[in-house]
């Protein structure tokens, strides 16, 4: 037991938010504390909020390779860009590939007997020619194809390629990593290992996320000073949230520390 524990602990209030920092961005920032919090023990995860405006690609995922009549091509999807649709979607997919020159027609899937859509889709090529997506084997180049759907190793060029996977296209992410320079308290690999918090993400786009849950973490050590706290928040792929630069956030955490 450390020498200088007095047996009583109290809570610190920590009011975090992402158009207040000392420096980085909204998504990767460093927030100096008016006064520094010593010997840190613990620390409580109180709220979160933010509005969900996160957008379904990003410029790691947004391009779309594939062949039309036997010749490579790519287009690249717009990363700024919502769906509030699937069909939206398939419209937008259609124009785009159509100003490629390469005029397939994406839709939905459906059932042609009660008109349902299993959530996947299709491309149609025009008659007298052929298409296939790029074949997919877990290349991080390929993720564009395979948030779309298109995600099987093997592809034929076709008039009409059909989709074995979801379009996850409206919804970016399950949820949002908060990872901080407080602790690593995650015994995850890579990229999870530095997440403190865990925010799910329960709203479509366009509504408040708002999340509160008190656990608590222990520190593997006491930390003798806090003078500055480091957020970055992370969708479920590892990656920076891409949201537009008046998209804020507001997190409360309290460090319990020696009184």
């Amino acid at each position: 037991m450390d020498s200088t524990y007095t047996g009583r602990t109290v809570n610190k209030m920590l009011l975090l938010n992402s158009w207040q920092i000392g420096s980085g961005t909204q998504t990767d920032f460093t927030q100096a504390l008016q006064y520094p919090i010593v010997n840190a023990r613990a620390i409580h995860f109180l709220s979160f909020v933010m509005p969900n405006f996160i957008h379904p690609f990003t410029s790691r995922d947004c391009v779309f390779y594939y062949y039309y009549d036997g010749v490579a091509k790519t287009v690249s999807i717009d990363y700024t860009q919502y769906f509030s649709t699937i069909q939206g979607f398939c419209d937008y997919m259609t124009a785009l590939l159509a100003a490629n020159a390469t005029p397939v027609v994406i839709s939905q899937t459906k059932n042609p007997n009660t008109g349902w859509s299993p959530l996947t889709l299709t491309g149609t090529a025009p008659t007298g020619h052929t298409w296939r997506p790029v074949n997919y084997t877990g290349q991080i180049q390929y993720e564009g194809n395979y948030k779309i759907g298109f995600a099987d190793p093997s592809y034929t060029d076709a008039l009409v390629q059909v989709a074995s996977g979801f379009p996850n296209v409206i919804l970016r992410t399950n949820s949002i990593s908060i990872q901080t320079n407080l602790t690593g308290s995650t015994h995850s690999a890579g990229r999870d290992f530095n997440t403190t918090f865990t925010v799910p993400v329960a709203v479509t786009p366009g509504n408040m996320i708002s999340y509160n849950n008190p656990y608590r973490i222990e520190f593997p050590t006491i930390l003798p000073s806090i003078s500055s706290v480091t957020v970055k928040l992370v969708d479920d792929d590892g990656y920076e949230l891409n949201i537009p630069t008046n998209c804020y956030m507001t997190c409360t955490l309290a460090v319990e520390c020696d009184a």
